[in-house]
């Protein structure tokens, strides 16, 4: 029993590690400096903004996840990124949809692949 649970443990750990070093693989194709405690792009400081979608219909809706804040809507999830690059100044954020998580950096998106 306490093997299993080590194992668990040890999984768990391994699992983390390799989301976060994906994470920052992905940013760095983006164009944004990682650095171990920050993120940096233009030699500012940015924040990774933690988001999550709602779809109604035919329509998605972008929310920040910690205070569910509505950010903007759209159609498609270009138009998404791109629109909350623009009207609220998202430099970088990680997005929820269903069970999916997408990278959102710029004003582009790409779907995170664990």
């Amino acid at each position: 029993m306490i093997e299993l649970f080590v194992c668990l443990v040890i999984g768990y750990v391994i699992g983390n590690i390799h989301t976060v070093w994906k994470l920052r693989q992905l940013l760095k194709d983006e164009g944004i400096n990682v650095s171990t405690t920050s993120f940096e792009l233009e030699k500012s400081e940015i924040l990774i903004r933690e988001l999550t979608i709602e779809k109604i219909d035919n329509m998605l809706y972008l929310y920040d996840k910690e205070t569910k804040d509505f950010i903007c809507q759209a159609n498609t999830m270009e138009e998404l990124a791109k629109s909350c690059t623009e009207y609220k100044n998202i430099v970088a954020a990680t997005v929820m949809h269903d069970t999916k998580v997408f990278i959102f950096a710029n004003g582009k998106y790409q779907e995170f692949n664990g």
